[in-house]
């Protein structure tokens, strides 16, 4: 996006203070804020400033541990020894299909083959083997993984699926 169309969307008029609330961050993870004022009604702009911060850790024994998330593309690690399943998937495809995350993990999803413990860059037009990356901007997705079996052609899940939901 262009410097305009990002203060478009990510702007507020403030008079004197202002204070940011940030909703569904992953636990765990490094962020960073920037800010940048702009005057009202001209183009003068202050110096940008950058507030760096990492969430707490959620506790969970949950394997997928997001690195990283852009516009179009998230960095994560799925920390599963031996033969795993996963997939990364927007969540409005889930809804609209009428699924739920296990439903469509063990029985309609296509799920990616690999041997973990695994680190992932997914990014919109990208591959992961003979699998198409799909991802865009200001949507909700899930990454779900499990151990499977690895039988041939179709492994199937053994024991829990983990998930992790994000927002690009």
């Amino acid at each position: 996006p262009t410097f305009d169309e990002m203060f478009a969307r990510n702007s507020e008029e403030i008079t004197d203070k202002a204070t940011i609330t940030i909703n569904d961050l992953n636990g765990g993870t490094e962020y960073a804020v920037y800010a940048i004022l702009r005057a009202k009604g001209s183009n003068t702009l202050s110096n940008p400033q950058k507030l760096s911060f990492t969430t707490e850790e959620d506790n969970s024994n949950n394997p997928i541990k997001i690195k990283n998330i852009g516009y179009d593309n998230v960095s994560f690690s799925i920390e599963l020894p031996g033969n795993i399943l996963f997939q990364c998937i927007d969540k409005a495809y889930l809804e609209y299909m009428g699924l739920t995350i296990e439903s469509y993990f063990s029985t309609e999803g296509i799920a990616i083959r690999d041997n973990g413990p695994i680190e992932v860059d997914w990014y919109n037009g990208g591959r992961y083997g003979d699998y198409d990356m799909r991802m865009t901007e200001d949507n909700t997705y899930y990454i779900i993984a499990a151990k499977s079996d690895g039988a041939a052609p179709y492994p199937n899940v053994v024991g829990e699926i983990y998930y992790k939901e994000f927002r690009t």
